[in-house]
């Protein structure tokens, strides 16, 4: 669902719009894969969440999901929320 999910937001044009944040980094870096749109977070983790609940997965494999996507969704959310206007790490204004 991640996979389809992602192909989705750079195919439909309105899904686009949230995802095209992801790739507006000027220098590709270790943070560019955690540059998301709050909106986009929160859309593809009910993408993936909502068939496990459906389909009656086991409660230890949707723990095993959540668990998995806590380790980076805080990096994900922090970077959504933070301001990217600045001009690099340690350069001065």
């Amino acid at each position: 669902m991640e996979y389809a999910t992602h192909r989705a937001y750079h195919e439909v044009p309105w899904l686009w719009k949230f995802h095209a944040v992801h790739h507006s980094v000027k220098t590709l870096d270790w943070l560019a894969g955690s540059r998301l749109h709050l909106l986009e977070i929160t859309v593809t983790r009910v993408a993936v969440l909502a068939p496990l609940f459906l389909l009656g997965f086991e409660k230890s494999v949707i723990d095993t999901y959540i668990i998995r996507r806590l380790r980076t969704t805080h990096s994900e959310i922090t970077s959504a929320l933070a301001n990217h206007r600045f001009s690099g790490y340690g350069s001065a204004r």
